[in-house]
């Protein structure tokens, strides 16, 4: 029975408990389809939901990892093998073995830094997954720009490729200072920088390209030594979150977000979005037009754009499932819909679940992030922020004692802690994540900053 099929059989089938290990197939047999999981969100909050979606739909996980030693979660994930390479040959080989020995129906990935090499596994195994020309679009803006440029030059900003010193003059001679200049293949803000003054703007590329490459990440293996430079996008900033399946876009979601002007780095997500309904076409008409351009099916998609004056433009899509707590929390909170398990049902090839009735609640992740290099030395008023009503999850993301870097030095890393809130009212929400931002102001030690407490 294929993967697809034992859906089948388990959505018709009466509902069974949700722990259940195996399913019954249309014989009787006792069976249970196997899915690999490439990586997981750093987490628990996160990555959990993952591992029960897949639970509750009687599938097997076998985990692929990059992070020797993760502690597996028991009863949620049957083997865990760690990457011998992040990407490349090396990485389809692996995973190709891993899959036939499994026997894998399904395969999917939480992580920009594996979405060629499934898409690569998939094409050799006949599995639903994008094409490996759609996922390469997803991971270099340069070319994926290029592509959506083709069709509608509107719906980008002007951009123009940097390899040296030559191309970045000429960038800014044509497309003017004040743009922005960024990895070609990241993800997270990474290397993200405006170029306020023309005189930064060769230390600015140095720094850029030294730090964009595959030994300082796997993140950039898509596009090493290569960067973008293009105007800068005025206007609101938004998430969409959406699948495809056999050619049809569906939007579930359009996330608000607050950005920190100086490094780009996301402060903020909420939902439902404060936009008009004729922005909201815009936006969901947007996320149609690249997808079709790009070539993407068969995968969910996290589509970052700006919205200004009624219209929509890209500023990147990533072929996989959304993070910073959006699709693990806020999509279900607000829309009452469970995205792990349609991403799943995707990844067996078959049709998403029709959209859930919106639940009427506000949500918002709110994210603390390190507002100077320093030692973190905890939150002194933590305890306070789980006595709120409207908490629903708090994630604290590094340990006491930990040396904190921020951009330009470090980007992921300078992310402290995130809570996910939501209230019946939108009035009440914008209280309680100034409540919030209140309690958790971060003790730095070894830096300017006075001590908090």
């Amino acid at each position: 029975m294929t993967l697809a099929e034992t859906y089948a059989a388990i959505r018709s089938a009466p509902p069974r408990d949700p722990f259940t290990t195996l399913p019954t197939d249309l014989d009787g047999a006792m069976t249970q389809p196997t899915v690999l999981y490439y990586n997981l969100r750093a987490h628990p909050s996160e990555y959990l939901p993952a591992l029960r979606a897949a639970r509750d739909l009687g599938l097997r996980v076998v985990l692929v990892t990059s992070r020797a030693g993760f502690p597996a979660p028991a009863g949620l994930v049957a083997e865990v093998h760690v990457m011998k390479e992040p990407g490349g040959p090396a990485a389809v080989a692996q995973g190709l073995e891993i899959a036939r020995a499994t026997g894998a129906t399904g395969v999917m990935t939480w992580s920009d830094t594996d979405v060629v090499t499934v898409s690569t596994i998939c094409a050799e195994l006949g599995l639903p997954a994008p094409s490996v020309q759609a996922a390469t679009l997803t991971r270099n803006k340069w070319l994926g720009r290029q592509a959506l440029a083709a069709v509608d030059p509107a719906c980008v900003p002007r951009f123009r490729l940097v390899e040296g010193p030559d191309d970045l003059a000429a960038a800014i001679a044509e497309l003017g200072p004040g743009g922005v200049l960024k990895p070609a293949s990241g993800a997270g803000s990474a290397g993200v920088e405006r170029i306020a003054r023309v005189e930064q703007a060769l230390s600015v590329m140095g720094r850029l390209l030294g730090f964009a490459s595959p030994a300082t990440h796997p993140l950039f293996l898509d596009g090493p030594g290569q960067l973008v430079y293009e105007e800068f996008l005025p206007g609101t900033e938004h998430s969409v979150e959406g699948f495809v399946h056999l050619g049809a876009t569906r939007v579930v979601a359009i996330t608000d977000k607050r950005t920190d002007p100086a490094n780009f780095l996301e402060i903020e997500h909420r939902q439902p979005t404060a936009l008009s309904r004729a922005e909201q076409r815009a936006v969901t008409n947007l996320a149609a037009e690249v997808v079709r351009a790009f070539g993407l099916d068969n995968c969910s998609f996290h589509l970052e754009c700006k919205v200004d004056e009624g219209m929509a433009r890209l500023v990147e899509i990533a072929a996989r499932i959304g993070g910073g707590h959006i699709t693990s929390h806020l999509v279900p909170l607000v829309t009452g819909e469970n995205f792990y398990r349609n991403a799943l049902l995707l990844a067996a090839g078959a049709a998403p679940e029709p959209a859930s009735d919106p639940t009427g609640r506000y949500a918002a992740v709110v994210k603390v992030v390190a507002p100077a290099a320093g030692v973190f030395g905890g939150f002194p008023r933590l305890e306070a922020l789980h006595e709120l009503a409207g908490i629903e999850a708090v994630a604290v993301h590094r340990r006491v004692g930990d040396t904190v870097l921020v951009p330009p030095d470090d980007y992921a890393g300078a992310l402290l802690a995130s809570v996910v809130v939501s209230v019946d009212a939108p009035d009440d929400l914008a209280p309680l994540v100034d409540e919030v931002r209140t309690l958790l102001r971060p003790r730095m030690t070894g830096t300017e900053i006075p001590a908090a407490g």
